[in-house]
């Protein structure tokens, strides 16, 4: 999920999701927008994708990144999230915070 909105909503990974894009990969921010547009919107931007240039590659990498930029974020923080509570019975708190600590320079590093 981090890798996915990071190479939308990066500048310095932008190289990655317009390779996403230009090569028609389905990628978490493709099912954020599906999820969260309507049919007509979703299905003319991907008709965009397989018919378009370079240029509108990256016209459409930038409305990913609108539309959904920040919800995928919040989506890979609440999985992230999640996934540490259900951790907490089985880890002690030293493992806990470096958990924490790691997901926290991860979703950094990615954007």
């Amino acid at each position: 999920m981090l890798d996915d909105v990071g190479s939308i909503v990066a500048p310095d990974r932008s190289a990655k999701g317009f390779e996403d894009i230009s090569q028609g990969r389905a990628t978490w921010p493709w099912a954020w927008y599906a999820s969260r547009g309507d049919d007509v919107s979703v299905r003319r931007l991907m008709q965009r994708t397989a018919t378009s240039s370079a240029d509108e590659h990256r016209a459409i990498m930038e409305t990913l990144a609108l539309a959904v930029g920040e919800y995928g974020r919040e989506c890979a923080h609440t999985h992230l999230a999640q996934t540490i509570a259900h951790l907490e019975p089985f880890a002690n708190a030293a493992t806990l915070e470096a958990l924490r600590t790691e997901i926290a320079r991860l979703e950094a590093s990615y954007g």
